[in-house]
């Protein structure tokens, strides 16, 4: 719950310019390889399966700790509402120049 509010007020802050982001060259595929490690055991309590289709060292810039938060939240939901001996899919692509993450 408390991450829930600091999440909120993080966001708020966003919205109302009051926080600054801080943007960085970083491997996003590494990122969500290290939030899919970091939350192997509730992974394993669920006896869920983890695909991933995705290149690896794709270089983003972008704010990186705000980046890992939105991904670990994507990650942490599909756990969460995913049933038991259950599959969660992990993509990255580009569209349109853009790069896509998808957690499902």
């Amino acid at each position: 719950m408390g991450k829930l509010v600091k999440d909120m007020l993080d966001l708020s802050a966003l919205e109302s310019h009051a926080t600054e982001l801080k943007y960085e060259i970083f491997n996003l595929s590494e990122m969500i390889e290290k939030n899919i490690k970091s939350l192997n055991n509730e992974i394993n309590d669920k006896d869920i399966t983890i695909d991933r289709n995705y290149i690896s060292d794709v270089y983003i810039k972008a704010d990186k700790f705000r980046i890992e938060q939105v991904i670990t939240n994507f990650l942490t939901n599909a756990i969460r509402h995913t049933e038991p001996l259950g599959l969660i899919w992990v993509s990255m692509n580009f569209e349109d120049n853009r790069l896509r993450v998808s957690v499902e």
